[in-house]
């Protein structure tokens, strides 16, 4: 028997709607998967939501990029912050204290960190971190990948960053 191929054969590999199917197909982030391997797809999120922990070991995210910084970069200055977290004074108070303690032995160049963190998430004071950096001349990144489309951005709150870093993909 010969095998079909074309339209009669859309419905068995493509999600199709009114007739139609997304024809976009070589796209590596969106676009027409296959329904094999959809499902197959699916088996992979459901066991990474039932156990993040063992899909986040660090290899090539957020702890990595610190371990190769701290070797090839810079000196990190890790600043400890108690939780649960009651506000900006939650933030602000301890990096105070630790550029304060630090101020006249470590010539700090540049601040890294998050609108909105991503493990545990939480809503980090743009505007008053910025301005404590910039006292001790200090530029400033500040990721934003999670906040837009998520929080309100001020661009008020974050005019003064040296770089802003965001996407509109999350």
């Amino acid at each position: 028997d010969p095998i079909s191929f074309g339209p009669e054969r859309l419905n068995d590999f493509f999600f199709v709607k009114n007739g139609t199917v997304f024809h976009q197909f070589n796209h590596g982030a969106y676009g027409g998967t296959p329904k094999a391997l959809f499902e197959s797809q699916y088996k992979y999120v459901e066991q990474m939501k039932s156990s993040i922990r063992d899909w986040m070991d660090g290899a090539t995210g957020y702890r990595q990029c610190m371990t190769l910084a701290k070797q090839r970069l810079a000196e990190i200055m890790h600043i400890p912050i108690q939780w649960p977290v009651t506000g900006p004074v939650s933030f602000i108070n301890p990096i105070t204290a630790a550029l304060e303690a630090n101020a006249s032995s470590i010539n700090i160049r540049i601040a890294i960190f998050s609108h909105i963190s991503a493990y545990p998430p939480v809503i980090l004071s743009v505007k008053e971190l910025v301005e404590l950096f910039h006292q001790y001349n200090i530029s400033v990144i500040v990721d934003e990948a999670h906040a837009l489309g998520n929080i309100e951005i001020n661009i008020e709150d974050i005019s003064n960053v040296d770089y802003y870093f965001t996407n509109s993909h999350k």
